[in-house]
């Protein structure tokens, strides 16, 4: 398969919807029936016409009844999970299987409306009796010459169409004033994916004002109509502690698309759900609810027409809550119903407070008997999470039992390796790389391979790289994870492009063979635009940053590394309020030829002799372990101090103080004493963990100071624990409000917004980005966090197409940390005859200004001459903001 060249040869996913109207979670479906042929979709020989659905009313061989799996999966989704409520749920096969679904559709006046249907993966459509359409949406593509077990991918780019997507299907029908009956049939062909996506909407894509959904239509009584599934308990979906009530929509997703529109490959599996809605039957809408018996929990309300909203407070309680409702028609009717709903915290949460988690590569080659010595390394050093790839990864290796290569001979690998995790208490998980393009499986069934581990394994979290499997169909393999194992995280490495479905935890990875880069990259370096959606992703959560630890060399001699610089990484992340990922991987940055990858023991390991040293600085002969101040905690909301870092234990009865030097700008030890401002609390006493020395310390109004004269300075980090009178209180933490705040002036600037693209010096080839995420629109985005470079050429060109014939007389370029030592910028009204206005000579994250006689042009190009290949100063040119003037 050959990497694209033009943007219109990516396919645009169309999984992210825009528009407010609302998906159709609660549904009336029966039981499945065989889906064996193509023919036997087309069949329909109950009377469809004629058909009235309601909840328990009898339907050709089975019955009707109220289903929304958000009962029982809390993935935050729209898609209707067919696939995990008859396989885990029911034991009811999937393969080659056919549901029918209705819903009733009330509407105040008639309008013209759209049904969207995306289906996996095939579906039939009737409309007040009468059939819409139909579609087949079986994925198909794949790569036809798939390399064998072992080697790399054939792209990296892995085109692929987009299974389910949401709005994929565009029906058009007339929406009747009063009742209206939507019905489908959805099935498979084969095992795997079986679920669907459906809303209904104005042609925009808008909500039709005064719509309201019911599970019964005309002339039949009101009732309610909560969820009544075979085997599952009809209560209300979990609430989890400070995320949304079952909804999500983030509001910058939808800016980002308008501001980058070669950007929906990117955007296009965001999170996206919609809000709750209590469901009711029959009557005569406009439906209105009221709570009549218990209480909601504390940040959750009900609106009148239903919906519940959240977030659920953090201070909430956990536990179950009964409640009671009552719905009434528009003619006064009423109907009650008694359900609950569940508190529970955050799934994510445990993984956060934990801090010290842990990738661990090439578990195939370890010798038995090193995974407990492994294990007991990272207990010692206070790990929580250990997670060996099991798939992937740069070859096509399983790593644990699987229907797809049962014979492997590395399949045993996780057997050996989640044994000795859980014998020292750490929780154990799946790291997965690269899953398409497998010459063992197909695309469409990764959701069959991830569901083997599940059964098999039930692992703790789900690591997920190599694009984060963003292809298509994640709201499926999610809400599969959590349908059959509902603590189970999924962690995704993307934050470039952080909207890799309903992720739990997203990673920021600093990856280097260089050790002097283990201070590199942090997780608020990140482009400027995806740390904004990361700041203010509706689901709290904290980042993760992945480290390798790269040993340097001594000619052809590899050497222990610097474990004592990597230990204050892996407590600066912390102390910064992120989660460190340290690679426990023996061969990580072994070099070509040199013991590394394969047949690695723990006694000639560079890597794990470093992290014995951790593992013995942190534990070994110690009163307390000093891992006990920086995991197992939360930051504390104490002003940043400029010795080091604050962190709380769970309880609050302890207050850890971690000094260190560190190139983030902490001092370490005061020698003077150290002081402490803004703790309200009193503390009991104060000892120097390093060395269990008691200290002196004197406390008043304006402060604490310790005195530190008699301490010893550790050359990692001097820890004081201070034992509390009063348990401090658990911080909150808030998301940002949603907005881009690196907004570049430019008033009056001809280029801003217009269409941009990547070309060849020469003008006549289209380049794809670089890094996938450098649009040309970056370019013209006026944000000052982002930036537009083409892929394939050294010297490329940014072009960009005013709309209309402008007289333009100034131009100004902002470069970014690559630049142009020599370009060139022409303009042009007809994009053929060409004229240079100016040249120059860039630099590292400089303005460029030119000025010159105006001239009338539509088409402005700035050209690189210099870079045009390897190790040249600049690197590669890229750019910021483009600003076009008349003068």
């Amino acid at each position: 398969m050959q990497k694209p060249t033009k943007l219109s040869e990516y396919p645009v996913p169309s999984s992210f919807v825009l528009g407010n109207a609302p998906f159709i979670n609660t549904w009336l479906i029966t039981d499945p029936i065989s889906n064996s042929s193509p023919a036997t979709m087309d069949q329909h020989p109950e009377a469809i016409q004629a058909c009235q659905p309601a909840p328990k009313r009898a339907f050709g061989s089975s019955k009707w009844y109220v289903f929304d799996d958000r009962v029982f999966s809390r993935n935050y989704d729209d898609y209707v999970d067919l696939f995990s409520y008859f396989r885990a749920k029911r034991n009811l096969p999937v393969a080659g299987a056919a549901i029918y679904a209705a819903v009733w559709l009330w509407s105040p006046s008639a309008t013209a409306a759209q049904v969207r249907i995306g289906a996996d993966n095939m579906f039939r459509a009737w409309w007040n009796g009468l059939p819409i359409g139909s579609a087949d949406h079986a994925n198909t593509t794949g790569d036809p010459n798939p390399p064998a077990p072992g080697g790399w991918p054939n792209s990296y780019y892995c085109v692929k169409s987009d299974n389910a997507g949401k709005d994929m299907s565009q029906l058009a029908v007339q929406m009747k004033q009063g009742w209206n009956l939507l019905m489908l049939k959805v099935g498979n062909k084969e095992e795997g994916l079986f679920g669907f996506y459906a809303r209904i909407c104005q042609p925009d894509g808008n909500a039709i004002p005064g719509l309201v959904p019911s599970l019964a239509g005309p002339d039949q009584p009101l009732q309610t109509a909560l969820a009544d599934m075979p085997g599952v308990a009809p209560d209300l979906p979990v609430a989890f502690t400070e995320w949304p009530y079952v909804h999500t929509n983030h509001p910058l997703i939808a800016e980002a698309l308008s501001i980058w529109p070669e950007g929906h490959q990117m955007w296009a599996h965001a999170a996206q759900s919609s809000e709750f809605r209590l469901s009711a039957a029959g009557g005569l809408p406009p439906y209105h609810w009221k709570l009549t018996a218990g209480r909601l929990p504390k940040g959750m309300k009900l609106n009148d027409d239903g919906i519940i909203t959240g977030p659920v407070d953090m201070k909430q309680p956990l536990g179950t809550f009964p409640l009671a409702f009552r719905v009434t028609d528009s003619t006064g009717k009423t109907a009650t119903a008694r359900t609950m709903i569940t508190v529970k915290e955050r799934p994510n949460r445990r993984y956060e407070t934990a801090r010290l988690n842990a990738l661990i590569h090439a578990p195939d080659k370890y010798n038995p008997p090193d995974w407990p010595k492994l294990a007991r390394i990272m207990k010692d050093q206070g790990y929580t999470y250990g997670m060996p790839i099991g798939y992937g990864n740069g070859d096509w290796y399983f790593r644990f039992r699987n229907r797809f290569d049962p014979n492997a001979p590395t399949a045993g690998a996780h057997d050996l390796v989640k044994k000795a995790l859980e014998a020292e208490g750490l929780k154990y998980g799946i790291y997965l790389g690269n899953m398409h393009d497998s010459p063992q499986f197909k695309y469409e069934q990764v959701i069959l391979m991830i569901e083997d581990a599940c059964k098999q394994y039930k692992p703790a979290a789900f690591w997920l790289d190599w694009l984060a499997i963003d292809q298509s169909s994640l709201d499926a393999i999610y809400s599969m994870v959590r349908t059959m194992l509902p603590d189970t995280l999924m962690i995704v490495n993307g934050v470039e492009r952080p909207t890799h479905g309903d992720w739990d935890i997203c990673c920021v990875e600093e990856f280097s063979f260089v050790p002097d880069q283990r201070w590199g990259r942090w997780p608020n370096d990140v482009k400027a635009s995806a740390m904004e959606i990361l700041k203010s992703w509706p689901k709290m959560h904290m980042m993760e940053s992945w480290r390798p630890m790269l040993w340097p060399w001594k000619g052809d001699v590899e050497t222990v590394p610097e474990w004592q610089d990597y230990q204050r990484v892996a407590i600066s992340l912390i102390g910064e309020g992120n989660i460190a990922d340290m690679d426990h991987s023996p061969g990580t940055g072994a070099f070509p030829g040199v013991t590394g990858g394969g047949g690695v023991t723990f006694d000639s390991s560079k890597l794990m002799t470093a992290h014995n040293h951790m593992a013995d600085w942190a534990s070994k002969d110690r009163t307390e372990p000093l891992y006990h101040a920086y995991t197992n905690i939360v930051n504390t909301t104490l002003p940043d101090q400029p010795w080091g870092y604050t962190t709380q234990s769970l309880d609050g009865r302890y207050l850890y103080l971690l000094t260190l030097k560190n190139p983030r700008g902490k001092t370490g030890l005061p020698k003077a004493g150290l002081e402490l401002h803004g703790l309200k609390n009193k503390i009991r006493a104060a000892v120097c963990m390093n060395d269990d020395q008691q200290l002196s310390f004197k406390q008043s109004n304006s402060g604490l100071k310790i005195d530190t004269s008699a301490i010893t300075e550790d050359p990692i980090c001097t820890i004081i624990k201070l034992t509390m009178v009063t348990s401090l209180p658990l911080p909150e933490r808030k998301m940002q409000e949603p907005v881009f705040h690196d907004r570049i002036p430019s008033e009056g600037n001809l280029a801003k917004a217009k269409p941009a693209r990547l070309l060849s010096v020469d003008g006549t080839r289209d380049l794809t980005p670089n890094m996938e995420v450098c649009y040309a629109s970056l370019a013209v985005d006026g944000l000052s966090g982002t930036a537009a470079v083409g892929s394939g050429d050294w010297a490329w060109a940014l072009e960009v197409d005013l709309l209309k014939p402008e007289t333009v007389g100034h131009v100004k370029v902002l470069f970014a940390a690559g630049w142009a030592t020599s370009y060139k910028i022409g303009l042009s009204e007809d994009r053929v005859q060409w004229k240079t206005v100016a040249t120059g000579a860039g630099a590292k994250n400089a303005w460029r200004e030119h000025r010159f006689a105006a001239i009338k042009a539509r088409y402005v190009r700035i050209t690189a001459i210099k870079p045009d290949g390897e190790n040249q100063e600049g690197t590669q040119m890229g750019i910021v903001d483009l600003q076009v003037y008349p003068k």
